[in-house]
């Protein structure tokens, strides 16, 4: 069975949520490693990963992880994302001032962007009713 089939029949959209963004943090990683491997600039490989990552990011979580294939929440997903990355910043200098540990102040800060990834996707990707029923499941 295709690993988009499995997600497709898994009803926990965190668990889904988790899944996905693992297979894409892969993926966008080996992209990067590539770009670095063939000569680019790593300040370009991680621009150009971060671009192709939203665009794959987006199609993914709607379709995979909330089963919504609508492509009208592209902007607000790309704020959303923009948003969260300028949040991820703040936090990690914050968290670093406190704990002066960039190793567990990054664990912190990707735990709680990817919190609010979550909560943020799934208002983008669910009507009202599914939000309702999704909190059941």
């Amino acid at each position: 069975m295709q690993i988009i089939e499995i997600c497709c029949k898994l009803d926990n959209h965190l668990f889904r949520f988790i899944l996905i963004g693992g297979i894409n943090t892969f993926i966008s990683y080996l992209l990067f490693l590539v770009l670095i491997k063939v000569g680019f600039y790593y300040i370009y490989a991680i621009s150009i990963t971060w671009c192709v990552g939203l665009l794959f990011n987006f199609r993914t979580i709607g379709k995979w992880v909330f089963n919504n294939n609508d492509k009208k929440p592209f902007v607000k997903f790309m704020v959303l994302y923009g948003f969260i990355y300028l949040l991820s910043i703040v936090l990690l200098r914050l968290i670093n001032g406190l704990l002066n540990n960039l190793s567990l102040s990054g664990i912190v800060t990707i735990l709680i962007a990817s919190s609010l990834s979550f909560l943020g996707n799934r208002s983008l990707f669910l009507s009202s009713n599914q939000y309702e029923n999704a909190d059941k499941k």
